[in-house]
């Protein structure tokens, strides 16, 4: 029996990408440099990537980092005042995706609801948590640099399942990540439900939607009580 339901939050209740995208936007103009943007929003996601499939663990604003390193790639001089250019932007366009809110609080008196993020900046994510005005939703939320590890690390999954006082094995958790979200809480014994753009895409979640409507309607169907 499904007793308590996590959520990832970026691309999974927000649209990361949207803010992203206008954030370097606002950069790669400041900068001068004669790249696209689809190529300078490609490189820097490969840094940002690269980053939680190592554990890298940062002195730096990861932010500041993947920008100097794309920066760098592209033969552009760094300045300071970029990363302040990007966060003006990236702060104030969290967009929450469509029946999020709807579903959540139709939720909320049945289920415990969790949120598990990755990031490696507490303030940050912690900002922008706040800018969805998602968290009065949940009863526990995780981000990894508090927690001390990323998904896909069991420990994460747990943090989290034992905030709540679930086990493990009757938690679902939702999420965009074959390797982050789903791989990672079917390590730890969850059931799991994959967000995606297109239903071919192949996974190992136990079923996948595409709007929070569907979700809605999959998770009455199947899963909940």
């Amino acid at each position: 029996m499904i007793k308590a339901i996590l959520f990832d939050f970026d691309s999974t209740l927000v649209d990361y990408p949207h803010g992203d995208t206008l954030a370097l936007r606002k950069v790669l103009e400041r900068s001068g440099l004669s790249v696209s943007l689809d190529e300078f929003r490609d490189y820097s996601g490969d840094v940002l990537r690269a980053i939680y499939d190592n554990k890298t663990i940062l002195r730096q604003n990861i932010h500041a980092y993947r920008l100097q390193e794309t920066m760098r790639h592209f033969g552009g001089t760094w300045k300071d005042e970029y990363l302040s250019d990007y966060f003006a932007v990236y702060l104030n366009t969290v967009k929450v995706y469509d029946g999020v809110n709807e579903l959540l609080v139709t939720l909320k008196p049945k289920y415990k609801l969790g949120l598990l993020t990755n990031s490696n900046d507490l303030p940050e994510q912690k900002a922008r948590i706040s800018a969805s005005k998602l968290s009065l939703h949940f009863d526990s939320i995780g981000i990894a640099v508090e927690i001390g590890c990323f998904k896909p690390n069991p420990e994460a999954f747990l943090w989290v399942a034992d905030k709540l006082g679930v086990p493990a094995a009757e938690c679902l958790f939702i999420g965009d990540s074959e390797t982050y979200d789903i791989v990672g809480a079917q390590n730890v014994g969850m059931k799991t439900l994959k967000k995606v753009r297109d239903k071919s895409d192949a996974t190992v979640a136990d079923d996948l939607f595409i709007t929070y409507s569907e979700l809605g309607d999959l998770l009455n169907r199947k899963y909940l009580i």
